[in-house]
């Protein structure tokens, strides 16, 4: 009777929290290929081409959501800056596999862009695809590396079809359960598939004049395919 009281009368000891796991469950990734998971988040980015703020929804291993951006640098084409943009889309995710630390996803972003040359605006079509494969450094930390083929129609008797091909990486880490920064960089060669028109035998020409036939100096760059970037900072909020 007398150690029954006792251990009745001892203090309790509070438990000690349990490791983290290295899986990165608790990372909410919106560049890797891990679903960002139930719930609403808002992610923003500025640097070049320009900026973007999207509004995603999850729910098991697809998100959706939209993207609104304002550009500088016609489809992030080095040798075209200073030609503002504006960029809707909307954007599917999907998460392909998911084992711990590792996961691969893919993701399609179709809408509409309008670009603003000198006495001419053009109307296109950009139709990225992106496949991206994530690891989990840590809890708070999630890498990936990715392959982008920001595909782009434009409209109009001198349009035509771009397959750009970047690659490149970046980095999220999380802050807390609800705010991440996120840091990607894409380069490569953007390459015209397709495009004369009326005017024009070769891309390089539509890119580099008006319609009122007013020079650009970006013609040479262009005749087998342009450098193409995209270096973004991002932040994440979760609602």
């Amino acid at each position: 009777m007398a150690v029954v009281l006792a251990l009745l009368s001892a203090p309790v000891l509070a438990e000690e929290p349990k490791a983290e796991s290295g899986g990165g469950g608790q990372m909410t990734s919106v560049l890797s290929g891990k679903s960002m998971g139930s719930g609403a988040l808002v992610h923003a980015q500025i640097g070049f081409p320009g900026l973007s703020v999207a509004l995603l929804t999850g729910g098991g291993p697809l998100d959706i959501g939209a993207r609104f951006s304002l550009l500088y640098a016609y489809e992030g084409i080095t040798v075209l800056t200073r030609i503002p943009g504006i960029k809707l889309q909307g954007v599917v995710r999907m998460q392909l596999l998911d084992r711990g630390k590792l996961n691969l996803g893919l993701s399609f972003s179709p809408g509409l862009f309008f670009y603003f040359f000198p006495g001419d605006t053009e109307i296109g079509l950009p139709l990225p695809v992106n496949l991206v494969l994530g690891y989990a450094v840590s809890p708070k930390l999630m890498a990936h590396l990715g392959v982008d083929l920001p595909i782009f129609a434009v409209f109009g008797p001198l349009g035509g079809l771009a397959i750009p091909v970047l690659v490149g990486g970046g980095l999220e880490y999380a802050v807390d359960r609800q705010l991440a920064l996120t840091l990607s960089l894409r380069v490569g060669p953007s390459v015209p598939l397709t495009g004369n028109g009326l005017a024009y035998t070769y891309w390089p020409g539509y890119w580099c004049y008006d319609l009122a036939g007013n020079p650009y100096r970006c013609g040479p760059y262009y005749s087998f395919g342009a450098p193409a970037m995209e270096g973004l900072f991002g932040i994440t909020y979760r609602l």
